[in-house]
């Protein structure tokens, strides 16, 4: 065939190799950005009720001085929750759940080991408590910001 000119491209595993490892890589910093955002926004000033919460003794130490209290600024219906005793926080891990994806969850021990019950409870709310959504608002930060998909659920 005169002038006719044929390009055929092969699949390469090992270049899909690098390129898929190199995606994940960069899913895997996504999830830990956002878990960083998360955590940033439990810090943030907060407009809540203000009142005193009383400073634990280690269980077993007995008590030397007077009571001491610390102020708390808690959250505002609609805002990321206020941090009191960090153990939200500490909940909050990422874990791979397949090939090319990542999870950031809350409330099932994280660092800490200590399961919270009320993560899911925040983010939604309850018939009792407006939401204080901290996983939601996050989410949409780092995918504007990347261009990214997200759900929340």
């Amino acid at each position: 065939m005169q002038g006719y000119v044929k390009a055929t491209v092969k699949f390469h595993p090992e270049a899909a190799r690098i390129e898929v490892d190199k995606a994940d890589v960069h899913l895997f910093n996504l999830a830990q950005e956002l878990r960083d955002t998360i955590l940033q926004s439990f810090i943030e000033p907060k407009h809540g009720r203000t009142y005193y919460k009383e400073l634990a003794v280690a269980p077993g130490v007995k008590r030397t001085t007077k009571r001491e209290y610390k102020e708390h600024i808690a959250s505002a219906p609609g805002e990321p929750p206020a941090r009191l005793t960090g153990a939200l926080g500490e909940s909050i891990q990422v874990a791979r759940t397949s090939r090319l994806a990542w999870a950031v969850s809350a409330g099932g021990g994280g660092v800490s080991g200590i399961a919270v019950k009320y993560a899911r409870d925040l983010e939604f709310g309850t018939d009792r408590v407006a939401p204080r959504p901290y996983m939601r608002p996050a989410a949409v930060k780092v995918a504007k910001r990347h261009g990214v998909a997200y759900k929340v659920t």
